[in-house]
């Protein structure tokens, strides 16, 4: 296995590395710019850990350059992925790179491996859960997988949610299935991970001054998730009679981007996101005690989380915006690696059109739509065997990563394309475990 490994992961990286090495830089998104700032600052934004940043500011050799980022983001996925292979096929290794390399180009699994995000980590946390719960290994590897879900809850806040999440459906499928109820240490290493990941970003808030908190930005998020279920105009009008808040100051915010990061909403009227926070305490405490701002909140996180399972695609990457010097990435790019700054603005990513990804994005929707049909048509068949736990925990999976992000915040294309990549290689697994002819 080890020597196999060895001569499959560096392959599969440069294979991840496609679609970045095309570009010509790194992938970027509006965040970039914030996760750069956060780890060459070293300061802990009010919305979001700062692990990633730490993360990019390692792998950047402290500024020297951005592709080691993504190389070692590259690096662990097809580590893991391999692993993944190893676990459920075991040969067959020719097909592994074939898979890899339509699903780098077409799906998520490259373009998200190599952008700057902490995003790349999401299809990570889904695997690595799932070979703990669904899978024998050994000691080295479970440590590992781990190790690597406790750098992801890390990263995201989201994944606090996802791992747990995929553990509980990795372990009722085992049960229903009657695959065996899973060992004491696959969930244990789970539960570790989970809690390591609380407690280092509540640490981490600790030492810098903001308490024991995983995010002084939660109660902002969640006053713009009720902005966005659209219950805070009735609200006002019921509140605002007793309570002097800023946010009674006409108009409302139509959406939270105009609340959180509008030039007129309340958030920058009040001096940014920590002036804010107390009144965005206040308001939510009380809205959180109306039966018609709760009703909304579901009414509007069952809208969105069912909307998010059709909206995925890859035509969100090209943006012309992120090559102004007003963009977050410019700014910190130019701030943090001016050297790296005119091969940024040669990128395709950001050209002037160059990166069209319409007809990409019409084979990435034929790649998912086929890989859906062979899903359920691998589903359809009597035979039982593990890859029928491992089709159904990666449909699960899938689908609760997208919805869930979209229910705490809104509808968003990345938070399905970023791990819809993994729906055709699960469906390629089982189809290359169940085939005899292996090589």
């Amino acid at each position: 296995m080890r020597r196999t490994l060895l001569r499959m992961v560096p392959a599969a990286t440069l294979l991840l590395l496609g679609p970045a090495l095309w570009n010509g830089y790194p992938l970027v998104y509006a965040d970039t710019g914030t996760y750069l700032t956060s780890g060459f600052e070293a300061a802990i934004p009010a919305d979001r850990p700062i692990a990633y940043g730490l993360f990019c500011r390692l792998f950047s050799g402290n500024g020297t350059g951005l592709w080691g980022v993504v190389v070692a983001q590259a690096l662990l996925t097809a580590t893991v992925l391999a692993h993944a292979w190893h676990q459920f096929v075991a040969r067959r290794w020719a097909l592994f790179l074939v898979v890899l390399a339509l699903l780098s180009a077409t799906t998520g699994l490259g373009w998200y491996t190599g952008r700057l995000l902490p995003d790349a980590f999401t299809p990570l946390a889904i695997v690595s859960t799932g070979l703990l719960l669904l899978t024998r290994m050994s000691a080295p590897w479970r440590m590992g997988h781990a190790a690597l879900l406790t750098v992801a809850c890390t990263m995201h806040l989201a994944h606090l949610v996802l791992v747990p999440a995929t553990a509980l459906i990795a372990m009722l499928l085992r049960c229903l299935l009657r695959e065996g109820r899973p060992g004491i240490t696959g969930p244990a290493l789970v539960a570790a991970a989970v809690t390591s990941s609380v407690f280092l970003l509540a640490l981490g808030g600790r030492i810098a001054g903001h308490g024991w908190s995983l995010s002084r930005g939660a109660p902002l998020v969640l006053l713009g998730r009720i902005v966005d279920a659209g219950a805070l105009p009735a609200a006002l009008e019921r509140h605002c009679l007793h309570h002097g808040w800023v946010l009674c100051d006409p108009p409302p915010p139509r959406d939270s981007r105009a609340l959180l990061w509008g030039p007129d909403g309340a958030v920058v009227r009040a001096g940014g996101w920590d002036a804010y926070r107390p009144e965005a305490q206040a308001v939510t405490r009380v809205l959180l005690r109306d039966a018609a701002v709760r009703a909304a909140l579901w009414r509007a996180a069952w809208r969105d989380g069912t909307a998010q399972l059709v909206r995925g695609g890859l035509d969100e990457l090209a943006e012309p915006w992120y090559r102004k010097p007003i963009s977050p990435p410019y700014r910190a790019i130019a701030q943090f690696l001016p050297h790296e700054l005119p091969a940024y603005r040669r990128a395709r990513q950001h050209g002037a059109g160059t990166l069209d990804l319409r007809a990409l994005n019409a084979v990435h929707h034929a790649v998912i739509g086929i890989a859906l049909l062979l899903l359920a048509a691998l589903l359809a068949r009597p035979c039982r065997d593990r890859s029928r736990v491992l089709l159904l925990y990666t449909s699960m999976a899938v689908a609760f990563a997208a919805s869930s992000c979209a229910v705490l915040s809104i509808p968003d294309q990345r938070f399905l394309s970023r791990v819809s990549g993994l729906l055709p290689l699960a469906v390629a697994m089982a189809c290359a475990a169940r085939s005899p002819h292996r090589t």
